[in-house]
């Protein structure tokens, strides 16, 4: 009996070693990927079906960046080029309208009669815009404002501010942000951009919708908000809210939490994970070189399932942080450690580091992604720059969860 019950604790020692080590993170390819001499190539958003890497975004002339095009790119698994195609071109534009984020494109959806996403495509006012998968054509068409507002004109631009186009059941989509008056809103609108409903929230004195999903028959809004303004740090103060809303946009329930913030690398976002459950990424701290960064889970009904802090350091460099879920179970967090270094880790359904690993020479700003089909993810920064002309590159590292 003794032997016995030596055998079986040792057999239980080796089982909990087993599950301790039996994962891990592999690279199983870097590449970087450009568009000839002076271009530089950034990309937007990125999306994975059945391993195929599909890729927006925009290659501009490093020297001026006043003219430059918009791309989409098809990527095989083994990190060769499919197809790489240019969508619309840019010229002659102010520098000014490509810095900060508001050149990008916002969202993106692949199906059979082509590619949808939303942007500025270089002018002040955004659009919704469809690339056709057989006759190569761009459609544009300018995000209606708030319709229950007074016209100044009636070539008066959107002064909406689009942060996230959201992909919904039935060939429609969601547009979230902030608008004129620094308030949080939400759009649908149909697959030819035609609007179904505009909504505003309004939860303190700045507002604004970082993300969006759909769940069940019902939207989930993640609002960040503040009372800040001008006599108070416009960046502080900063809270999240998660909205539960019904089809049309109407408030059913409601929760607060601390953590995100006005800086673009701190927006928080918001990820399906099964019928029951969805995750939160976000950031618990308002300055811009201070990361705090913590997933959450919660129920359809807004019920806290876990929290847990994933990150927490100071850095001389901005952060930046995503978080996705993965089929195996838990979740791959990555965010840039100091300024050409990605620390990635894939934590346990409770939040619990399980492995990790460091890819170098990545610039990561804006552009940074991480998107992932079935056991593989995909980490999509900048290499660079380089030369006299300060020439990036789109540089990609392919993981797998072994």
């Amino acid at each position: 009996m003794r032997c016995l019950w030596k055998n079986m604790a040792g057999f239980a020692i080796c089982i909990m070693a087993s599950n301790l080590y039996a994962e891990k993170l592999a690279v199983v390819w870097e590449k970087e990927f450009g568009d000839g001499e002076n271009l530089s190539c950034v990309a937007h958003e990125a999306v994975c079906n059945n391993g195929i890497l599909q890729i927006i975004g925009y290659a501009f002339d490093s020297r001026t960046h006043s003219s430059g095009k918009y791309w989409f790119w098809r990527i095989n698994p083994d990190g060769s080029m499919i197809s790489r195609e240019d969508f619309h071109t840019v010229s002659n534009v102010s520098p000014s309208t490509i810095i900060f984020g508001s050149w990008q494109t916002k969202g993106l959806k692949i199906d059979q009669s082509g590619m949808y996403c939303a942007g500025k495509f270089g002018s002040n006012e955004h659009s919704f815009a469809k690339f056709g998968a057989s006759d190569k054509k761009l459609l544009r068409k300018p995000i209606p404002g708030d319709p229950n507002k007074t016209s100044g004109g009636i070539n008066e631009e959107s002064a909406e501010n689009i942060l996230r186009m959201v992909n919904l059941s039935g060939n429609n989509f969601l547009f979230v942000g902030l608008d004129e008056k620094s308030k949080g809103f939400a759009q649908k609108i149909d697959f030819n951009g035609d609007v179904y409903w505009h909504r505003v929230y309004e939860k303190g004195k700045i507002s604004f919708i970082a993300d969006a999903i759909e769940f069940e028959n019902n939207l989930i809004l993640l609002e960040c908000y503040t009372d800040g303004g001008p006599a108070k740090n416009y960046y502080e103060g900063y809270n999240c809210r998660l909205v539960k809303c019904d089809s049309e946009g109407k408030i059913l329930l409601e929760r607060i939490f601390q953590g995100g913030g006005m800086f673009v690398n701190k927006y928080p976002e918001l990820h399906r994970v099964d019928s029951n459950s969805f995750i939160v990424g976000y950031d618990r701290y308002p300055q811009v070189n201070r990361l705090g960064y913590s997933v959450a889970a919660f129920d359809g009904n807004l019920k806290p399932l876990w929290e847990k802090a994933v990150f927490d350091k100071e850095t001389r460099t901005p952060v930046y942080a995503h978080v996705l879920p993965v089929p195996s179970g838990g979740f791959i967090a990555a965010y840039n450690d100091g300024v050409t270094k990605i620390t990635v880790g894939k934590c346990s359904g409770s939040g619990e580091l399980s492995a990790s690993l460091s890819l170098d020479n990545y610039v990561v700003i804006d552009g940074f992604r991480i998107v992932g089909s079935g056991n593989t993810c995909f980490v999509i920064a900048l290499s660079g720059p380089t030369g006299a002309n300060n020439l990036v590159k789109m540089k990609i590292a392919a993981l797998a969860i072994e």
